[in-house]
């Protein structure tokens, strides 16, 4: 997780070293709650919550960022301060990594942009 969060602050320059530590933890379910958590918090403290954008398909559908569903929906829970670790559970291994690569994307994206970021 510390190599993950390095690699995506600090721009890791080879182009394949965010997607190979993504397949290091994605499949487990406490780290891709602990980087959604991660994307979800840093975003509420870049907004002063969590934007319609990332939580909503409809509102997400005329940004550059384009949250995936299932990120979408534990972002929700997020939001809404129920997020329970049944939510995470009952996502499959291909679910997982859809809402951790999102998570990790966002953070990026917000590092390099900032708040312009789901607005560009």
């Amino acid at each position: 997780m510390d190599q993950l969060f390095y690699a995506t602050v600090d721009e890791c320059p080879a182009p394949r070293c965010r997607p190979l530590l993504l397949d290091r933890v994605a499949d487990d379910v406490w780290s891709t709650r602990k980087l959604v958590d991660w994307a979800c918090f840093i975003t509420s403290e870049t907004y002063c919550g969590l934007p319609a954008e990332l939580v909503d398909e409809q509102a997400s559908a005329d940004t550059v960022f384009r949250p995936s569903v299932t990120f979408r929906r534990l972002a929700a829970e997020y939001h809404n301060s129920k997020a329970i670790n049944a939510i995470y559970d009952a996502c499959t291994a291909a679910e997982l990594r859809e809402a951790a690569d999102t998570a990790v994307a966002l953070v990026d994206g917000l590092q390099v942009w900032g708040a312009d970021f789901l607005y560009q």
